[in-house]
């Protein structure tokens, strides 16, 4: 999976409180494109809650999903929102420690695919942990760096449906309360192999194999007679 990273400034916003309600931190529009690539905006340097120094964030960060988001909605009416955007609930997945029930996901293209899982940090709000991944019709799916964390994507969802929801940094252990820059990345899919591909692939190995087999159990009984 192919890497690349941009930065620009983003408006700043005051800090007033703890934590700042995502629907005043996030600006109204970001960009993000999904045809053959897939490129979207994360948060680059940050300021968090009480604390002056500017975190820059990385690729390595997203990959490690230090930034999440959280919200006061309950699991329902999490499940209502994510299902009218168009999201299933699936079975198919890697649950995450704290993870509450099953996640949703949702095909955007032939290419990609958005993945949530509501997650439990702390008491009394769910944390909504979202990945933009290769489509689950592709062997590349399950192979190593084939996905992004999101952070942009979930929080226009919950805004068009008024739902306040706040970004909390993992390992600082702090609320985010400024965006000082962001940063673009675009991801690009290596190779495109579909499943049932791989099916037919296999199929015609193991009618290979039997007649292979077939063969040579005649010739040893021939041999046999002799």
């Amino acid at each position: 999976m192919a890497f690349q990273i941009k930065t620009e400034t983003l408006t700043e916003v005051i800090i007033l409180y703890e934590r700042i309600n995502l629907n005043i931190l996030f600006k109204d529009h970001f960009e993000t494109t999904f045809m053959e690539k897939y490129e979207t905006e994360y948060p680059g340097i940050i300021l968090v809650h009480e604390d002056l120094t500017q975190h820059k964030l990385t690729i390595n960060d997203n990959q490690q999903r230090v930034l999440i988001i959280e919200t006061h909605a309950n699991l329902q009416t999490l499940h209502k929102v994510f299902e009218k955007e168009g999201f299933e609930e699936t079975i198919l997945e890697e649950k995450k420690a704290y993870q509450i029930g099953n996640g949703f996901r949702k095909n955007l293209s032939d290419e990609w695919d958005m993945h949530i899982r509501f997650i439990r940090i702390h008491q009394n709000m769910i944390a909504i942990d979202g990945e933009v991944e290769t489509s689950t019709k592709w062997l590349e799916h399950n192979t190593g760096n084939n996905w992004i964390s999101i952070i942009y994507e979930i929080s226009s969802i919950l805004k068009k449906y008024q739902i306040e929801s706040y970004l909390w940094h993992r390992k600082i252990g702090k609320y985010v309360v400024q965006i000082l820059k962001q940063m673009k990345i675009q991801m690009t899919p290596i190779g495109k192999i579909q499943w049932k591909h791989v099916a037919i692939a296999a199929g015609v190995l193991a009618a290979a194999g039997i007649f292979i087999w077939s063969v040579k159990k005649y010739l040893d009984s021939k041999d046999k007679k002799k």
